[in-house]
């Protein structure tokens, strides 16, 4: 799992100043690896850090580069990881915004567009995945919860 982090140029990518260039990457490693509700609770909160402003509720362009990571946890980690990448998608689509330096970032067409509508982009092409994990018999109560509530935000936008 995760196995191209090292092929995104993170240093690169517009993010917090207090990041290293390891952060990003460590964070979405640690959030994978959860084994634990607190093991899982932490590196949610270390990953919004470390795309943005947890407290403040923003983040950063960086937020488009973890978005397919997110989604390999959601296909394949365990359940603890799995919820926190569900909570992390909720706050990024229910109630966090691009910090207000980065409202309109450049596309890949060379075009300006706003980097809420891209992240926001993204995840609807993951409702399909969504909707099953909401579905799924087999999948812990919280999970199934936490998959209907983000479809929920993800058609209210």
């Amino acid at each position: 799992m995760l196995e191209h982090l090292e092929s995104v140029p993170w240093s690169s990518l517009a993010q917090p100043s207090t990041n290293t260039p390891s952060s990003v990457p460590d964070a979405l490693l640690r959030l994978a690896a959860a084994e634990s509700e607190a093991e899982a609770r932490e590196a949610h909160h270390r990953f919004l850090f470390t795309i943005g402003n947890n407290h403040a509720g923003t983040y950063f362009p960086v937020v488009l580069q973890t978005l397919p990571f997110l989604e390999e946890v959601l296909r394949g980690a365990a359940i603890h990881a799995r919820n926190a990448a569900l909570d992390i998608l909720i706050d990024l689509a229910a109630s966090f915004a691009p910090d207000a330096s980065y409202e309109l970032v450049d596309d890949e067409t060379g075009g300006r567009r706003p980097l809420r509508e891209l992240v926001m982009e993204h995840m609807q092409t993951l409702s399909d995945l969504i909707r099953m994990l909401a579905l799924d018999i087999s999948a812990d109560y919280t999970t199934r919860r936490l998959a209907s509530d983000l479809l929920d935000v993800l058609q209210d936008r």
